[in-house]
């Protein structure tokens, strides 16, 4: 908008079945039209999508665009499986897209792919697992142990952290809780997952260094009350720590600091990294 004037310029629309949130990159000094996991780490480049056709096999449009020209390279891509499943973004890293698949119309995701964004093909990474996130050359996701008690009653059966090798497609469980839910919060930029570790009364923060190797914080109890973990992790990464929305506030987490407040209040959002 420019004003005294008032006059509006449009600087890009949402297009149909992209992810309709804003991100600001400091290093460009500019918004982007997506949210941060459609956006390269570095903040060079970002995607975005629109449906072509609601029915199999689902073709889409991508479109790859430069942070600092907003020069973009179009790419249409077939994301249908079958007859009722298709494939999802999960997020953008310089070596693709991320994909997980799912029934259409319903929530959530199982396994991972990686959309090649030079040649439009897809490559299996694994067929199964629910991975949160991907950092630092795995993929995070929270499981359920059943050689031990399981979470309380009411959670979603979490009570274990498994990492994804995303070159060898090999797993290896990083954390076991008996008897306690496991939320990933998010990774910082050493590849260290920060996880919120609760038994219903109660929660506490583990920073994963190694498998079965972590460093225990608290959590402030307001953050605790209105649930700071959700079902996929909200923390952005940066050089300052893992920047973390709750519902009524935004939080700082670093190694040095632990868990500290940086704002209060309703509706509040990271806009993104600020490094």
């Amino acid at each position: 908008m420019q004003f005294p004037e008032g006059r509006v310029t449009i600087a890009y629309s949402f297009p149909f079945g992209s992810d309709p949130y804003a991100t600001y990159l400091r290093s460009a000094n500019r918004w982007v039209p997506a949210n941060w996991p459609y956006i390269l780490p570095d903040g060079s480049r970002y995607v975005v999508w629109e449906s072509l056709e609601q029915q199999p096999p689902y073709r889409t449009r991508l479109h790859l665009v430069e942070t600092a020209t907003g020069q973009e390279r179009v790419l249409t891509v077939e994301m249908g499986i079958g007859t009722r499943d298709a494939y999802f973004f999960h997020s953008y890293a310089p070596e693709g897209i991320y994909l997980v698949a799912a029934t259409v119309g319903t929530s959530g995701g199982h396994g991972l792919w990686l959309l090649d964004t030079n040649t439009g093909l897809r490559r299996e990474i694994t067929p199964s697992g629910s991975w949160s996130m991907v950092a630092a050359g795995g993929a995070w996701a929270n499981a359920n142990d059943d050689t031990v008690a399981p979470a309380p009653p009411g959670y979603a059966g979490s009570n274990s952290v498994v990492r994804l090798d995303l070159r060898t497609g090999q797993t290896q469980v990083w954390l076991v809780t008996p008897g306690r839910q496991i939320d990933i919060v998010g990774v910082d930029q050493a590849g260290r997952p920060l996880v919120m570790v609760s038994n219903g009364l109660g929660a506490e923060l583990q920073l994963l260094s190694a498998p079965g190797q972590s460093q225990t914080y608290p959590v402030p109890q307001a953050a605790t009350h209105a649930g700071l973990a959700n079902a996929y992790p909200n923390g952005i990464s940066d050089a300052n720590g893992i920047w973390i929305e709750d519902a009524d506030a935004i939080y700082l987490f670093d190694q040095q600091h632990g868990m500290r407040l940086v704002m209060a209040g309703r509706y509040l959002r990271v806009a993104g990294r600020c490094d």
